[in-house]
């Protein structure tokens, strides 16, 4: 991510960027190894839970962490940047919430319990909404800091469309929802 942001020079003011982070003297080799670092990272993690899927007898979840990845990817990635079109919560929403949330909850069953059905329950669902949610609302607040580079660049961030204060708005409903949201599902069971 903050490799592709360095290569449109969104992140040329922020501190936390890890190409920012690693070198105050950025310089495209700096970037490309943090790149091969990066896909290192993902391609290890990525064989190390296929690895714990096979193990544990359901290789479907290599298919929802395969579609996390994939809205990763589109999120930031050239040629999609799907993320400078606003689009990054929603993908965020999807990639942390149904696909992951579901993509762990199959790796932790019983593979004799599953064979036959598709095993996802109210309880499944319940946590992948929470917690893409969640996942999708700190990616939106780490944006407040950012609106001015973001604009410079044409990245239309949902920051950028609403300003930081309906922005701050936005937060203040959605944590309530929340909320609303945990004791609708926890007195459902």
């Amino acid at each position: 991510n903050d490799v592709y942001d360095f290569d449109t020079g969104v992140d040329k003011n922020k501190k936390e960027s890890v190409v920012n982070l690693v070198g105050r003297l950025v310089s495209l080799k700096l970037a490309f190894g943090i790149f091969v670092v990066a896909y290192l990272c993902l391609a290890l993690g990525f064989a190390g839970l296929t690895w714990a899927a096979i193990e544990a007898g359901n290789v479907r979840s290599v298919l929802f962490l395969t579609c996390a990845i994939i809205c990763g990817y589109i999120y930031q990635c050239p040629p999609f940047r799907l993320s400078y079109q606003g689009l990054g919560e929603p993908l965020c929403f999807a990639a942390f919430g149904p696909f992951a949330t579901t993509a762990f909850y199959l790796v932790h069953g019983s593979a004799s319990s599953m064979a036959n059905h598709f095993p996802l329950s109210g309880t499944v669902l319940s946590a992948s909404i929470l917690v893409g949610f969640t996942t999708s609302l700190i990616l939106f607040c780490s944006h407040f800091h950012q609106v001015d580079g973001d604009k410079e660049v044409g990245k239309l961030s949902p920051l950028v469309r609403l300003g930081t204060e309906r922005g701050a708005e936005v937060v203040k409903v959605t944590v309530l929802m929340l909320y609303a949201l945990l004791v609708a599902f926890g007195l459902s069971k």
